[in-house]
């Protein structure tokens, strides 16, 4: 058994491409962290790994888009554990994959896999790799295509679909 011997505040939590960043201040003379992960509404906690002693952060890929999740990290000192410090939760919703945009008669068509959680995604176009700009807005409920009509056809364009709910929205 590791037991936490102080706990850690935890200084951040991100979205990632991929996942939940969690970042806390580093403690000296410990053996490593043991990191926890809960849902909001449930109070069981889950270990979801150990990381070394001279780490200062952890990405969780394993969360699920759509859910709210709180995280508490413990160092510890051989097999001696304390209470856990919780974080404040954190909402993370998967940016949609599999987006493919071509050439239709009618200008260009966008479409992409549906994230989890999701209440509408908002539609980005870039050209000649500028900013992007939000375009349009896509209910969840609809069908995920969405067809830019208004392009010039000697221009080149990029295009990125961002998931978004009440509590947050994916990265692009």
């Amino acid at each position: 058994t590791i037991t936490c011997v102080l706990p850690t505040n935890v200084t951040a939590l991100t979205i990632e491409k991929d996942g939940v960043k969690i970042t806390w201040n580093p403690i000296s003379s410990v053996n490593g962290y043991v990191i926890y992960r809960r849902n909001l509404n449930d109070n069981s906690w889950v270990k979801i790994t150990t990381a070394d002693a001279d780490a200062d952060s952890f990405i969780d890929t394993t969360v699920a888009s759509g859910g709210e999740y709180v995280y508490a990290v413990c160092p510890y000192v051989s097999t001696s554990e304390s209470v856990k410090a919780e974080s404040a939760p954190i909402y993370y919703i998967k940016a949609p994959t599999g987006t493919v945009a071509e050439n239709v008669t009618e200008g260009i068509k966008i479409t992409w896999e549906p994230s989890n959680g999701a209440y509408y995604y908002e539609i980005l176009r870039a050209t000649d790799n500028g900013e992007y700009v939000k375009i349009a807005d896509v209910n969840a409920d609809d069908e995920l295509v969405f067809i830019d009509a208004d392009v010039e056809w000697t221009q080149n364009y990029s295009y990125a679909v961002k998931a978004v709910s009440i509590r947050g929205e994916s990265l692009v």
